[in-house]
């Protein structure tokens, strides 16, 4: 309940309709304990602040007393990135907001112990921040394991870590890189918390049991990346990248006490959806990964543009960011995925360039514009706004749009999947 109550700290920051540049960075820098070991960091090539990369964010708290944490993360892409997850603060640095390591900078020290290489969190519904931290390190110049990828669940209100799981290695190929995570809790407590996470590179999607404390990968055609939607053209920056299985995004619980858990590869402009019901049956997948191939299933319309980060509201519209397109897409997940019910409801060729974060919580959108085209090409502009982080009221941005759902009946109707035809990248 606690998630849909209004969050008033953000009253002038969001405008009917439009995304608000909350924060912004040119280049990261950080809190260090002082400004000698700051210098030290520097001459030792520890930190190189271009290589520093911000690519999603995530929030907690701003309500009944309850300090706000604004969550960002940097992967390990290039050598002299110190740190991997760091919330924002209010101090500044030659007019440059200032990040903490999160929970403090003994976490960051190289040690498996800590925190390693994190693309992407997730807070729950509990107060738990969970962590995804996929143990890789130098992924751009090259790539190495430098520990086991493992999820990370820190309780928020005290910045404990409460829980700590290590996929085994029967689950990772060599060159596995697991950037996405998604959770699905159906008690009250978070006691039952299954966790979906992504293989980028291996094409496998990670289903891991908090309550049993196990983990087993599932296969599918349909995480592959799909060759003709490799080429990217963003704002003059032309790239390759043939990434799989990238986002995912949960659907609300429905009467049968069902999930649908939609997902897409980055070289794609398809949608694709698989019942939880499915991923979370154990016994099934665990001696074949790829044992239930007719039950993941793709719409046949598509998007315009490659689609990076996704979440979905608890009302079931789908958002999602369109890469080529600078813009914020949405589907109202009660209609069929068909053009007509497709819609954009933010777009800046500026502000929105490549959102490789994107997040609901509660009654708003929180999105982190990166500019990545510019860092795969090795072009960051050091005098630019590289880094952003967007706000916007998801029920400002959606009204009258094809996915404003206070158009339709306000009990969730049934939903009839229509037949689907499994398409092969």
């Amino acid at each position: 309940m606690l998630l849909l109550l209004p969050l008033l700290w953000l009253v002038h920051t969001s405008m009917a309709g439009r995304m608000e540049v909350l924060y912004s960075w040119s280049q990261v820098d950080f809190t260090f304990p002082s400004s000698a070991l700051r210098e030290v960091y520097l001459a030792g090539g520890h930190f190189i602040p271009k290589h520093n990369v911000i690519i999603d964010v995530d929030v907690w708290g701003g309500y009944q007393g309850i300090d706000r944490k604004i969550f960002v993360t940097m992967p390990k892409f290039k050598p002299g990135e110190p740190v991997t997850l760091a919330t924002v603060t209010n101090k500044r640095r030659n007019h440059t907001t200032l990040l903490h390591p999160y929970p403090d900078w003994s976490w960051h020290q190289g040690d498996c112990d800590g925190i390693t290489s994190v693309f992407r969190t997730r807070v729950d519904k509990c107060g738990r921040l969970w962590v995804l931290d996929s143990g890789m390190v130098d992924i751009f110049v090259d790539s190495r394991r430098q520990c086991p990828p493992q999820i990370l669940v820190f309780d928020l209100y005290t910045d404990n870590l409460v829980k700590r799981y290590r996929f085994p290695k029967s689950l990772l190929e060599d060159d596995s890189l697991l950037i996405t995570i998604a959770l699905d809790s159906r008690q009250e407590d978070c006691s039952d918390t299954v966790a979906y996470v992504t293989d980028v590179t291996s094409y496998k999607l990670l289903v891991y049991d908090s309550a049993t404390d196990k983990s087993w990968k599932v296969s599918s055609n349909l995480f592959y990346p799909y060759p003709l939607h490799g080429d990217f053209h963003i704002n003059g920056v032309d790239f390759d990248l043939m990434d799989g299985l990238f986002a995912l995004a949960v659907g609300p619980l429905r009467n049968n006490g069902d999930r649908t858990l939609y997902f897409h590869s980055l070289a794609s402009v398809h949608e694709s959806w698989v019942l939880t019901s499915v991923v979370r049956n154990h016994s099934a997948f665990q001696e074949d990964p790829g044992a239930s191939p007719r039950s993941f299933h793709v719409f046949q319309e598509t998007r315009d543009s490659q689609s990076a980060a996704q979440d979905m509201t608890d009302s079931g519209v789908l958002l999602y960011s369109l890469v080529e397109q600078n813009a914020i897409g949405c589907w109202n997940s009660h209609l069929p995925f068909r053009k007509q019910n497709l819609d954009i409801i933010a777009k800046d060729d500026y502000t929105l360039q490549f959102q490789s974060g994107l997040k609901v919580y509660g009654n708003h959108i929180w999105t982190l514009s990166s500019r990545l085209q510019n860092y795969i090409v090795d072009g960051v502009p050091e005098g630019e706004i590289n880094y952003r982080i967007n706000v916007g009221r998801v029920s400002d941005l959606l009204r009258h749009t094809r996915c404003d759902v206070r158009l339709r009946p306000t009990e969730l109707p049934t939903f009839v999947y229509p037949s689907q035809t499994s398409l092969r990248p």
